[in-house]
């Protein structure tokens, strides 16, 4: 990616054109899985807008910033750190590693285990994309202290292990034939 398309990425404004509220707005009277919900539906739009010029999704994004954040990392403990299913897991690597964004390497510790790993050849575009995400970050975040921030992930924590919870119970129903 060229110098003017990342300046060009970095300097989108603030106000995009979506839906922008006001902070007097009755958020505080909103159900959280509606406000979930609808920050959710825009990230994805941003998001997606954002890394057009990449040619990549927002999985696929969010993949490669993790084995950028963790280092090489096994497929198990891939999926776990993106949420998904093995089988999805699977074809993400198989598809970044075909653009050759990521390299798939035996574990030397671990005979029947393969590690993920970024590829080094490719580290402008990675640096290009990680910019980003930073800048994305950091607008997304902006105005939160840290005592928000931490507060906020306890909460989505909690939120995310009754999305588990759920998971588990619809498995449970569709196993019983409930569904």
């Amino acid at each position: 990616m060229s110098l003017m398309a990342l300046g060009i990425l970095l300097s989108i404004p603030q106000k995009t054109g979506v839906f922008m509220a006001s902070p007097s707005s009755t958020f505080s009277q909103s159900s959280p899985s509606l406000l979930i919900m609808a920050a959710k539906r825009q990230i994805k739009q941003l998001v997606a807008t954002r890394l057009k010029p990449f040619n990549l999704t927002d999985q696929q994004c969010l993949l490669l910033e993790i084995v950028r954040e963790v280092g090489p990392i096994c497929l198990s403990d891939l999926a776990g750190e993106l949420r998904l299913d093995h089988p999805t897991t699977s074809r993400l690597v198989h598809t970044l590693e075909g653009r050759g964004l990521l390299k798939v390497k035996p574990d030397p510790k671990h005979r029947r285990r393969v590690l993920i790993h970024l590829d080094d050849s490719q580290q402008a575009f990675l640096d290009d994309l990680h910019a980003i995400v930073a800048d994305y970050r950091a607008r997304l975040e902006s105005g939160l202290t840290e005592e928000e921030k931490n507060l906020l992930r306890i909460c989505l924590g909690k939120v995310l292990v009754n999305l588990d919870n759920m998971g588990l119970m619809l498995q449970e129903m569709i196993q019983e034939k409930q569904i």
